[in-house]
């Protein structure tokens, strides 16, 4: 559960879990990441207004996801014509591609 990550040996107190509930659930943004479905194939997501990361993470899990890599939507883009999204703007510095 993404709570739990907050929680470390060396700092148990409810104080820091607090601290981490709190980070989870007040800092939005526009994030991205991929996870694995349970069928094998990649899922891409990447929110269109901002959310935050316990609401994230957890769209991963009602899809079955049992992993997923957040990718840093802040400052990602994301080019799909086929559906009307064309973020041109900024800086590359990685690229994710489906080539046939």
């Amino acid at each position: 559960m993404a709570i739990k990550r907050g929680i470390y040996p060396e700092d148990p107190s409810p104080q820091r879990l607090y601290i981490e509930i709190i980070s989870l659930i007040q800092n939005v943004h526009i994030r991205n990441g991929v996870g694995i479905l349970p069928n094998g194939n990649p899922l891409f997501v990447i929110t269109t207004s901002p959310v935050n990361l316990y609401d994230f993470a957890n769209y991963y899990r009602k899809q079955g996801c049992k992993n997923a890599l957040y990718l840093n939507g802040f400052v990602s883009r994301f080019y799909l014509p086929e559906v009307g999204i064309q973020q041109m703007d900024g800086k590359f510095r990685v690229m994710i591609a489906e080539v046939e």
